[in-house]
This record gives structure tokens, sequence and C-alpha cells, in this order.
């Protein structure tokens, strides 16, 4: 089995499995006598979560991904005939087909185990943006080995190096623009398409920026809104706990009251009793002498 092979079976892992699957890959490799294979499997790089998911995309939704490649090539096309209409239904179509891809991205990555955070979707957008805008990006996204993300300028070739695991989705030469070999310097026709074609990356990558930021607002106004809930839930469950404690409050001045008032009753009624006794032993003390009086006259 060749590194091309291990290294299709080592990006089906999620990324959090993928440390341990190329460590027994690379035991593997030894055990069978082969160190620079080994060595090449020991050196592949653990994907980034966006790039993961743009695999598992390619692994498990094939007929999706040829889409966007067929997509790709209409816009490119379109771009090279400077057709202004149809190129503008194809951005919009890109811009949809990317964040429908996003979605699946995530239901795919809660299927499988791996979550996609908002930031590792945006992330994968890009890449998917990247790859509708260059055919060696396309390529290199098709092979479900993707490491990183990439990202298009929409003019300049894609930057695919160490992008792809295993070896390179494209030579050099295949990157190379063509021009005939009869061609000189630029014409008049030349210079005007390369001038359209970089005024539509700009405004490509300004929607594209846009989009990424609006996404991010909304993201933000959403955490906002949570935490406004939040915090006047909690508001609300405070002034029922403070209403509450004020009830027992009043009860308990109320029965403090109560209290206090038996406590001077009570204690007048002691008053009370005590002087009775006293007076009763006053009359007692005076019965004994009267009899002890009348005692000693006898």
């Amino acid at each position: 089995m060749g590194l091309v092979d291990i290294a299709d079976g080592l990006y089906d892992e999620l990324p959090g499995a993928f440390i341990t699957a190329r460590a027994a890959a690379v035991r593997q490799a030894r055990s069978d006598g082969d160190r620079a294979l080994a060595d090449q499997i020991g050196r592949l790089p653990k994907p980034s979560v966006a790039a993961w998911a743009v695999n598992a995309l390619v692994r498990h939704r094939p007929d999706v991904m040829d889409a966007v490649r067929s997509l790709g090539d209409s816009l490119r096309e379109a771009q090279a005939d400077l057709d202004s209409d149809a190129l503008r239904a194809l951005v919009q179509q890109r811009r949809k087909v990317v964040a429908q891809l996003g979605g699946e991205a995530q239901k795919l990555g809660d299927e499988l185990g791996q979550k996609i955070t908002p930031a590792a979707r945006d992330e994968l957008e890009q890449t998917l943006g990247a790859a509708l805008a260059d055919s060696d990006a396309t390529s290199a996204v098709m092979t479900g080995r993707l490491v990183r993300s990439l990202a298009s300028t929409g003019f300049d070739a894609v930057d695919l190096e160490g992008a792809v695991a295993g070896g390179d989705a494209a030579t050099p030469s295949t990157r190379t623009a063509k021009r005939p070999a009869s061609a000189g310097k630029p014409n008049d026709i030349e210079l005007a398409r390369a001038k359209r074609e970089k005024e539509l990356a700009d405004r490509r990558n300004e929607v594209d920026q846009a989009d990424v930021a609006l996404r991010a607002a909304i993201a933000a106004q959403g955490d906002a809104a949570g935490r406004h809930t939040e915090a006047k839930t909690r508001r609300d469950d405070l002034r029922v706990r403070i209403a509450d404690l004020q009830r027992q409050l009043d009860e308990l001045e109320s029965d403090l009251s109560s209290a206090t008032s038996e406590v001077r009753r009570s204690a007048a009624d002691q008053d009370d009793a005590d002087e009775a006794v006293a007076q009763a032993e006053r009359r007692a003390d005076r019965a004994e002498e009267r009899l002890a009086a009348l005692q000693r006259r006898r």
C-alpha cells in the first residue's frame, strides 16, 4: 500500500483520532520493513477541522461536490468570456451553494461525531469559494486529503503548497497560465480582460468579506440577545425571590411584635404574681405572730 492510499484512510478519520491512527500506520510500515514509508507517514500533518469537513463532503457527499466542480467550470468560463450577465447569476448561485454546503458540512459533522464551529464553517466556505475560483484548487479539494483551508483573491492562483497530503493535486505546469506562442506583449483585449477580471475578483472578494462580516454580526447579535434574555430571566427571578423574602420578613416582624407584646403582658403578670405572693407571705407572717401571741397568753 502506497503513501496516497494510506493517507486516504488517515484523512477519513476524525481529527481527534488522527494522531493515534497515524502512529498505528507508522508502526505497521516499520513492521513491514518500509522505514522510508514510515517516515513519510509520520510527516503527514493533522488536518484542521475545516479541512476535515471539506474531505468529509468529498467522501460522503460526492454528488454535491461534483456539482461544485461543474459550477466552478461555469464560473471560470463566464469570467473568461466576459459574460457579465451569466457571471452575475453564477456568482449569486456560488454564494448560495457555498452557504448550503456550510450547513451540510455541519450536519455531516454531527452525524460523524465532529462539531463544526462557526469559525471552522467560515474557513470551509472560504475553501469552497477558492475551489470554485481556481481549477487547481478544485483538484486539491477533490482529493479528499486536504490538510488546511484555502483562500482565493479571485485573480491570483490559489496557494496550494502543503495543502494536500500524500502529494500535490496539481503539478507546477498545470498552474502556469498559458499564452499562445505567437503572443508577445498583451494586446488591448487581453489588457481589458485582465483589468475586468481583476475588478470582478475585487468585487467578489468584497462580497465574500461582507458575507463573513454579516454572519459574524448575526452571530454576535444572537449571542447578545441570548445574554439579554438570560439577564432578564435572572433579574425577574431575583425580583420574585426578593418579594418572597419581603413577605417572610413582614411575617417575622409581625411575629416579633406579637412576641414582644406577649413578653410585656407576661412580665406584668409575673410582677402581679410576685406582689400577690409577697402579700400572702406578709399575711401569713402576721397570722403566725398573732397565733404565737395567743399561745403565750394561755
